[in-house]
């Protein structure tokens, strides 16, 4: 289960990992560059430990400018690059879905934007799309499919439940918890539980349990967080 490296809101890719044209030449590109349309906020995709929150003043790291380095429980690196304002200082434990950085242009950089970059076991670069579960294309991603592929993929949810959540005002904003939820993998839980892991307001209860097959919803949550 991956969520995306924004708080909320839908997101933009604006350039690929690989090879591309940028500065008058052609130079590889191992990172993924990505927008937040509806937040500035930027968030751990996972759970581990701030290796690095400082500004990068030496190559080959110097085009960063500020930036934070996050070691998951996964092994993977994440470097969070480019940012405005960096929330966390080396050293902190951080959860999935936790405010690491304001996304900014600074270093060498076209405009605000995020260089999400990820590096398994802090070594080479691997493709940062593959890691997100994204597609390595200039495009926009809709929170809302995003996290509701995942977490029904997870639950086994039919097409109708998928249906009925996506008809929810702020859906998209239910799926991303439920995935961030699930993402922390602190075990098995019940109704009330979930309830306080996500952090639902009372009318987003009030509106699952309106579901007729509400019961089965929260026990297959339950057991998938």
């Amino acid at each position: 289960m991956m969520i995306l490296p924004f708080s909320k809101g839908d997101i933009q890719i604006t350039s690929k990992h690989g090879y591309r044209t940028i500065f008058g030449g052609t130079s590889f590109h191992p990172g993924l560059d990505i927008v937040g349309k509806d937040t500035d906020e930027v968030v751990s995709v996972s759970n581990g430990r701030v290796l690095w929150s400082q500004w990068a003043d030496k190559p080959p790291t110097s085009e960063w400018g500020n930036y934070v380095a996050v070691t998951g429980d996964d092994g993977c690196t994440i470097y969070y690059c480019h940012l405005k304002e960096r929330r966390v200082k080396a050293g902190e434990r951080v959860k999935a879905g936790d405010v690491i950085g304001i996304m900014g242009s600074t270093g060498k950089s076209t405009g605000p934007h995020l260089h999400f970059e990820v590096r398994p076991n802090n070594a080479s670069a691997s493709n940062a799309a593959i890691y997100l579960n994204l597609p390595n294309a200039i495009c926009e991603i809709s929170e809302k499919h995003y996290y509701s592929d995942e977490v029904c993929k997870a639950c086994g949810f039919t097409d109708g439940t998928r249906a009925y959540i996506n008809a929810y005002n702020w859906a998209g904003d239910l799926w991303r918890k439920l995935a961030v939820a699930m993402r922390l993998k602190e075990g098995k839980t019940d109704r009330a539980g979930i309830i306080k892991r996500c952090g639902f307001l009372p009318h987003t209860v009030k509106f699952l349990d309106e579901y007729k097959f509400a019961s089965d919803l929260w026990r297959k949550l339950g057991d998938k967080m």
